[in-house]
């Protein structure tokens, strides 16, 4: 059995490796709120502020981040363009050597070009779009006699003789090395650390923590909840008349119609709202959380989230298992059983019950999933500060390391899932351990 596991997790760790190249991509996403409310801070701070600070500003960001990197170990562009650009050269540089290069082919000359222009303090950076970058060069320096004008006019004599244009079309690969946002990354999360956030600046795992501990909290006993009330209720059902059953799988059937949102809100007027009863709170604040731990809090406020998650899922469950034990009646190992003088209550809870257990074994991932997707409703409704409403204020604040963290944590859940899939069967399933022996 150990070996047995040992190969399903090495088996799962390629379509997990192309998960986290899949987040990583996703993390790429532009934050322009990001840069927006950094800039906004800076400018609470009281200092005057102009289009070069900014610039800074986002310079400066772009490298407390990792931005600045290359991407990932390989880049492929033009074969005109630098493979890398001198680091805090500000953005309307770049496109100034982006368009030299791609009219000339020849990246080293251009950067050297720059290089002589900064040290002149040239200025006029922004060209039209009917303009070549170096008329405004030629009028910069004209009527300059010193060194570096003539240096800077025998720079921009060479790019137009010599232009090698066609290599814009030119692709090219550079290797960049273990310095890139990739490697960092990924380097990080085999430390168990998913990096800092965008928008507050704490660790992302102290985040998701926080989070996951108000989501455990309902979703946990929900699900336990869930499948021991599905197990008894197969079994009632199945002593219940044929008329009486038939009524009882109409109900269930009702029930299943019913969308968890309808639940959430039903619940909420008959229980939350004080229009018929104020049993419970209509929300959960972050203040009645904090400076709480895990095991002293009042589960009192999570009855109703874990009843809205049980009766939303539970017919669903009920039903799968009822059809399987319904067929099981007429297989060979009922009959073998009853011929060995067993009664019909061993029959039911010995074989039959644990036989139907293997349709919800099978779709026990589902299952999982669709509780945690009912939380995110649960959370939002109530305003639990768990891990949907975590993700859903991230997804808004585009802070897409707190983002790829909630993913890689569903991901690792759906692969948890599986494993427990796997063990129960070898649990409940007879066939499976004689196979192994």
């Amino acid at each position: 059995m150990l070996r047995y596991l040992v190969v399903r997790l090495l088996s799962a760790f390629p379509a997990l490796l192309l998960g986290l190249i899949g987040l990583f991509v996703f993390r790429l996403l532009p934050s322009q709120s990001v840069w927006e409310e950094r800039i906004d801070l800076l400018a609470l701070e009281g200092g005057s502020y102009n289009a070069q600070r900014i610039q800074q500003e986002k310079i400066r960001i772009r490298k407390e981040l990792g931005l600045d990197l290359p991407v990932f170990y390989l880049s492929l562009q033009s074969a005109a363009l630098p493979a890398a650009l001198p680091p805090g050269m500000p953005d309307v540089q770049k496109e100034w050597v982006k368009k030299i290069c791609l009219l000339t082919g020849q990246p080293d000359k251009a950067l050297q070009l720059v290089s002589a222009l900064q040290a002149q303090s040239f200025s006029a950076w922004v060209v039209e779009e009917d303009e070549l970058p170096w008329q405004r060069v030629r009028s910069s320096v004209s009527g300059n006699d010193s060194a570096s004008s003539s240096k800077i006019l025998s720079l921009v004599n060479e790019l137009e003789a010599s232009s090698q244009q066609w290599r814009a079309f030119l692709p090219a690969v550079y290797w960049n090395g273990s310095g890139n946002q990739f490697h960092l990354w990924f380097s990080q999360l085999l430390h168990g650390d998913l990096g800092m956030s965008w928008k507050n600046r704490e660790r992302v795992l102290d985040v998701i923590s926080r989070a996951l501990s108000n989501t455990i909290v309902f979703t946990v006993p929900a699900i336990i909840l869930i499948f021991l009330s599905a197990y008894w209720l197969v079994i009632g059902l199945s002593q219940l008349g044929a008329r009486a059953k038939a009524l009882a799988d109409q109900v269930i059937y009702f029930f299943d119609l019913v969308p968890l949102f309808g639940w959430a809100l039903l619940a909420m007027i008959l229980f939350a709202s004080g229009s018929v009863f104020s049993w419970f709170p209509s929300h959960i604040s972050a203040s009645s959380l904090n400076g709480m731990s895990f095991l002293s809090r009042s589960f009192w406020p999570y009855v109703l989230p874990v009843a809205i998650l049980w009766i939303s899922t539970l017919p669903y469950i009920t039903k799968h298992i009822d059809n399987a034990f319904q067929k099981s009646a007429d297989l060979p190992f009922v009959f073998m059983s009853r011929a060995r003088g067993l009664s019909e209550h061993v029959i039911k809870k010995r074989y039959r019950l644990r036989y139907s257990l293997l349709p919800a074994i099978t779709l026990f991932g589902e299952y999982l999933l669709a509780v945690v997707s009912g939380a995110l409703v649960v959370e939002v409704l109530f305003s639990i500060q768990g891990v949907g409403m975590l993700l859903t204020q991230s997804v808004g604040a585009q802070d897409y390391p707190v983002v790829t963290g909630i993913i890689l944590l569903l991901i690792l859940v759906r692969m948890l899932s599986y494993l427990i899939t796997d063990l129960l069967y070898y649990w409940f399933d007879p066939r499976i351990r004689l196979s192994n022996q």
